[in-house]
């Protein structure tokens, strides 16, 4: 096997590995008992409309639920592929889209596969907890005249400490 194609295949692996891992975080993960932030989250999800000058009044709703419950900031804002992208793209003509958000949220903006809308969150400390068991390690399970199969392993979970501290954004 050339060493491109092995590359691939550890590139892919580890792509579905932080998927999972951030999927159990936002969504949660049933069989290991672990509540995603999206799912404890007691606030009405605000919703982010495929209007681009719609997305700067939906992060102010989000933070403004967030500030009512006293939670404290900096906050963030987590987004899927899509409106990343809007995010991205801007409006043409005006101030640039990318640089209103941020200036509300300065715990920066990220980008997500897993989420379709978005979440704000407080980046504050102490409202999420990961721990970690074992690391991620790669390790051999078998092989083929054409073919090594290698498998990941990792231990580790995740809680709300505070499910206040989150306000989803989904897509209208």
């Amino acid at each position: 096997m050339r060493r491109g194609r092995r590359s691939n295949c550890r590139v892919r692996a580890s792509r579905k590995v932080a998927i999972f891992e951030e999927s159990a975080i936002y969504r949660g993960f049933v069989a290991a008992g672990i509540k995603g932030i999206l799912e404890v989250s007691p606030h009405q999800p605000v919703a982010l409309n495929h209007d681009r000058g719609q997305l700067t009044e939906s992060v102010e709703r989000a933070l403004l639920a967030i500030q009512q419950a006293e939670i404290g900031g900096p906050y963030a804002l987590v987004l899927g592929t899509e409106p990343y992208k809007w995010l991205m793209a801007g409006e043409p003509g005006i101030y640039p889209l990318r640089k209103r958000v941020l200036a509300m949220v300065t715990g920066g903006i990220h980008w997500t596969p897993v989420l379709q809308g978005g979440v704000v969150l407080s980046r504050r400390g102490g409202d999420f907890e990961l721990t970690v068991g074992q690391d991620l390690a790669i390790g051999y399970k078998q092989h083929d005249a054409h073919d090594v199969e290698l498998y990941y392993t990792e231990s580790f979970t995740f809680r709300v400490l505070e499910p206040a501290a989150a306000v989803a954004l989904r897509l209208a």
